[in-house]
């Protein structure tokens, strides 16, 4: 009897032990099910939180996004007890003077707590400075008609001229030592600083930086983003960044390689949609039916990298093209000028027009001062994010940026491409090389490589041209 209760007992026991189990991990189930929903929730919020402070057709920070993010700044710099300051650099007096006035307008009108300075010399814009934005043009109104127009006189033609081409070239020799003083003057009063660079000829600028010097240097074009844009909304008729892509080359000569939404590819879809885009862009829509890979920037830009389009007038009608006007061009600038001046003079705040969502800098300086990681399209030096082009290209690919840049998996360019991108990094890396050294027969090398030349001779008389006709203008001495 004794062993039978005992056993009795004991059934009793292992049946509340194994009941008590069951309740265990039927709680257990509950609490990572309200786990599971409490996380869900709070991914809802943070999306509805990054709406609110995004636009919605461009994804850039709306104006509540950037009032945030400048607060937070503001907030962070107190803490530390420092303050936000914007110097603005001119060597011309005249056009700092106009730009200090319009920047002190709007900080007052918008009851912004940033500091706003001026200055005419490296030295003391930089002491101190955390971050560098070059967007500059050294000896323009003398050097850029004289770039286009010899050239064409020997039968080269320009859409552009900024990056490739003979106009590209004397362009980056122009720049090249500007460049290089002020990355100096960085290392010694902003060791730590970062230097965004918009400035073109893009890649010849970043390479010869970073072969001379030891400054952080990032080179940013809006060409990705803005395309991204159109393909996605323009083209495929998307919600707003909804789109993922996958692009890299470089720089005014990417491809869009990958596109997919939810993991499904859309490129076949982009392809039979490729008439949308015959008006704005020609030459865009011929070379993505020729390589299967639709290339960035728009028409003027990526033409001057084939010899397909700009040989002679004929074909150049056919694709709506045409030789860069500088009256245009110096027009532009003038009346950019002009209406800060009107707006200098009109009553009332200032109320400047909306940044474009494809110019990052802002949201990249984010990125960086608060460890944001977010994925932008780079000029970089190529340590292995192009794998099939040579490390002393400098390369336009997609990075995480947040501290630091965080490198994405190397990208394998298709076959077919890489003559073409091969061919630009030739002449960037011997534009470079013949400023740094004054090698005439250098120069001569790279005008040689660029797509619409001819024959040596073409070449050598261009070289010789363009070293007379800016003998003193060029900061370099060639021999």
């Amino acid at each position: 009897d004794v062993l039978d209760e005992v056993m009795h007992e004991t059934r009793i026991v292992q049946i509340n032990a194994a009941r008590s189990r069951d309740e265990l991990s039927a709680m257990r189930g509950r609490v990572n099910e309200a786990e599971r929903e409490v996380t869900r929730l709070q991914n809802e919020l943070a999306h509805a939180s990054e709406l609110v402070r995004h636009d919605a057709l461009t994804g850039a920070l709306n104006r509540k996004g950037m009032d945030e993010a400048l607060e937070s700044e503001v907030s962070r710099l107190r803490r530390q007890r420092g303050s936000l300051s914007l110097a603005l650099l001119d060597i011309d007096p005249a056009i700092l003077s106009i730009m200090e006035t319009y920047a002190r307008r709007l900080v007052e009108d918008t009851r912004s707590p940033l500091k706003i300075e001026a200055e005419t010399r490296l030295e003391r814009a930089f002491e101190g400075a955390d971050y560098v934005i070059t967007t500059l043009a050294a000896n323009d109104s003398r050097a850029r008609g004289l770039e286009l127009e010899v050239p064409l006189r020997y039968g080269y033609h320009h859409s552009w001229g900024d990056t490739t081409g003979p106009s590209g070239v004397f362009r980056g020799l122009r720049h090249i030592p500007v460049f290089l003083e002020i990355a100096r003057e960085m290392e010694r009063r902003c060791p730590e600083a970062w230097l965004i660079n918009i400035t073109d000829p893009m890649a010849v600028l970043c390479r010869a930086v970073f072969l001379e010097t030891r400054t952080k240097m990032i080179g940013l074009c809006d060409g990705p983003p803005y395309f991204r844009i159109i393909i996605e909304q323009e083209i495929l008729e998307l919600p707003a960044g909804s789109l993922k892509v996958k692009m890299a080359g470089v720089d005014h000569q990417v491809w869009v390689l990958e596109m997919s939404r939810e993991g499904k590819d859309l490129y076949p879809e982009f392809r039979r949609r490729l008439d949308r885009l015959e008006k704005r862009f020609s030459v865009n829509k011929e070379l993505s039916l020729t390589y299967g890979y639709f290339p960035i920037p728009g028409n003027e830009h990526i033409s001057e990298f084939f010899p397909y389009f700009l040989n002679d007038q004929a074909t150049m009608r056919e694709y709506g093209l045409k030789d860069m006007d500088i009256e245009w061009h110096r027009k532009r600038r003038g009346d950019k000028l002009k209406a800060v001046k009107e707006d200098l003079a009109s009553p009332g705040p200032l109320v400047p027009d909306p940044l474009p969502p494809e110019e990052e800098v802002l949201e990249m300086i984010l990125s960086l001062a608060n460890d944001e990681r977010k994925e932008y399209v780079l000029s970089l030096p190529n340590r292995n994010l192009i794998a099939n082009l040579p490390e002393y290209a400098v390369v336009e690919v997609p990075v995480g940026l947040g501290a630091g840049i965080t490198p994405l998996p190397p990208v394998e360019m298709p076959l077919e491409l890489t003559p073409h991108l091969l061919s630009s990094a030739v002449k960037d890396e011997l534009t470079v090389l013949a400023a740094l050294t004054g090698d005439q027969e250098l120069l001569f090398k790279a005008i040689l490589s660029c797509p619409l030349i001819k024959s040596t001779r073409q070449a050598r008389e261009i070289t010789g041209a363009m070293l007379e006709a800016e003998k003193d203008i060029l900061p370099v001495r060639f021999v």
